[in-house]
């Protein structure tokens, strides 16, 4: 029972502080024409990253078709790319089609871009829950430290922003914790073979969202197979038993494959060819929005050209990217959430400490070391104009549970939760000054030469002047105090709620077990 009011509390907090910062405006823009204002500083629409799948989705809704107008186009541009004569947007297709229902839903009342938005949100509450379970479940934490392993994850990293608007990152979160936790209660009991066809379905749709998260899944997949291996002395000899039920559920993911493929050939014809790798379309470099679309010739020589990952992975650029995405003051994970720090700590107690765990340990880590290096070679490391390091959010995910393991086996528990406490209340700090401002800061290469400012200090800027893109501060509350005031009224319940769970709530358990005795 407790387990349950555990879940439902976790449930209530997300549903309060992300529908506080929740980013958008009422309307359905881009059907009333009402997308300009939108698209500025601290609207809903201030990245290509959030215009382009939204233009997608309208177009589904609006004309039944994955081909972009000429007007979506150029709202999504430039994350948008030629194939022939037609447009379509750079990115897989995923996240339009999981938002179509939540537009659908609020369309007729006039609320289709916030309610799209708020699909998006959901998502990220489950993410909580799986966090909870995983941190009570698997590493046996106390309800309490597992409640705050989701909270660390939900309001003290970046992902809160990103959790309040269109984003496909919380999405791949949820497919790689609920693959993670459905090899966990496969490996309880393997006659319980339905749990494998959740990680299949998993790798498959994630080819629908995003092609490098389907990377982020191989650890996931290493763990099914030594879960599904038994292997026993018997007479001297060391037998293997393999089960083949941890494998049925591959005929899901070739299904969604096929699909995918089908799709590839028929907008850009042929199942092989990717829209990255397609000519991209810059509406701000055409002269009065009037195109000539690449001949044929150009569109395959351009394919011939790009169709390599080698340009977007390459290894002399780990170091710097692995500065770029740790510490630096423009998207270091630890400069943003210094609280993951302690995860580092959590790690080496738990290999140094316990004999448990181990494994599954292993594999969040590897996720987590497979996330930074991976995009520490990529191309572009700094994800864009974005807050913080956003291709690390399913590092952030992962990582939120070891803090926990290292408070839980810390021989000083004052000195080790005021450490935490401090961490989380300066964490907390940024990421909801991000999340109540804009998502739209420049890295550090682009802001020196534009001559702005560049992390969370163009956030600063944008926070004492009050220019805020929370939907509730913006039509409800800013009639009746500043943003300041917005943010301590969020601020301020939420670390009494982490000091109740760090302080208080042991000592409540201490002495009713010493009442027990």
């Amino acid at each position: 029972m407790k387990n349950f009011f555990a879940i439902v509390f976790v449930i209530f907090i997300g549903l309060l502080l992300y529908t506080s910062a929740l980013r958008g405006e009422i309307g359905n823009p881009l059907v009333d024409k009402g997308m300009t204002k939108l698209s500025k500083a601290t609207g809903p629409f201030e990245s290509s990253h959030e215009r382009a799948p939204y233009a997608l989705l309208v177009s589904l809704v609006e004309r039944g078709s994955f081909e972009l107008t000429q007007d979506l186009a150029n709202f999504a541009s430039p994350d948008t790319v030629f194939s022939g004569e037609k447009y379509f947007i750079i990115f897989p297709p995923g996240v339009s089609l999981v938002a179509m229902p939540f537009y659908l839903l609020a369309k007729e009342y006039h609320l289709a871009q916030l309610s799209t938005y708020a699909g998006m949100t959901m998502f990220a509450i489950l993410n909580l829950v799986l966090i909870y379970l995983i941190a009570k479940n698997i590493f046996r934490l106390s309800i309490g430290y597992a409640i705050l392993s989701a909270m660390v994850f939900g309001f003290a990293t970046t992902s809160w922003s990103f959790a309040a608007s269109l984003y496909q990152h919380h999405l791949t979160v949820l497919l790689i914790l609920i693959s993670y936790y459905s090899v966990w209660k496969y490996a309880l009991n393997m006659q319980k073979w339905l749990w494998t066809i959740v990680p299949w379905t998993v790798m498959g749709l994630s080819i629908w969202l995003d092609y490098p998260s389907v990377l982020l899944l191989i650890p996931v997949f290493l763990y099914l197979f030594l879960k599904s291996l038994k292997i026993y002395n018997a007479k001297k000899k060391l037998n293997i038993i393999f089960n083949f039920n941890a494998y049925l559920g591959i005929l899901v993911f070739f299904a969604l494959v096929g699909v995918h493929l089908y799709y590839n050939k028929v907008n850009f014809g042929s199942p092989t060819v990717l829209a990255q790798f397609l000519k991209r379309y810059d509406s701000s470099k055409v002269q009065d929005q009037a195109v000539q679309p690449p001949t044929k010739q150009t569109i395959e020589e351009t394919i011939k050209k790009k169709s390599t990952f080698s340009n977007l992975f390459q290894e002399n650029r780990i170091i710097t990217g692995l500065y770029t995405l740790t510490v630096a003051s423009d998207k270091g994970l630890f400069y943003f959430s210094p609280i993951l720090i302690l995860a580092i700590l959590g790690i080496f107690t738990i290999y140094r400490k316990s004999n448990k765990y181990r494994l599954e340990a292993g594999i969040l880590i590897s996720v987590f070391l497979l996330n930074l290096f991976m995009y520490s070679s990529w191309s572009e490391p700094w994800g864009g104009w974005a807050f913080g390091p956003r291709y690390l959010i399913p590092a952030m995910a992962v990582m939120s549970v070891f803090p926990f393991i290292w408070l839980d086996r810390n021989n000083n528990k004052i000195r080790a939760k005021l450490i935490t406490f401090v961490l989380f209340c300066y964490s907390s700090f940024i990421s909801l000054l991000g999340v109540l401002t804009t998502t739209a800061t420049p890295p550090k290469v682009e802001a020196v030469y534009l001559k702005i400012k560049y992390g969370f200090f163009l956030n600063w800027d944008y926070f004492m002047d009050g220019r805020s893109g929370s939907f509730v501060f913006n039509e409800f509350v800013s009639k009746h105090i500043n943003l300041q005031q917005y943010f301590i009224l969020i601020y301020i319940p939420l670390i009494l709620i982490v000091f109740i769970l760090l302080f208080i709530v042991p000592l409540l358990n201490r002495k009713q077990i010493s009442k027990k005795i």
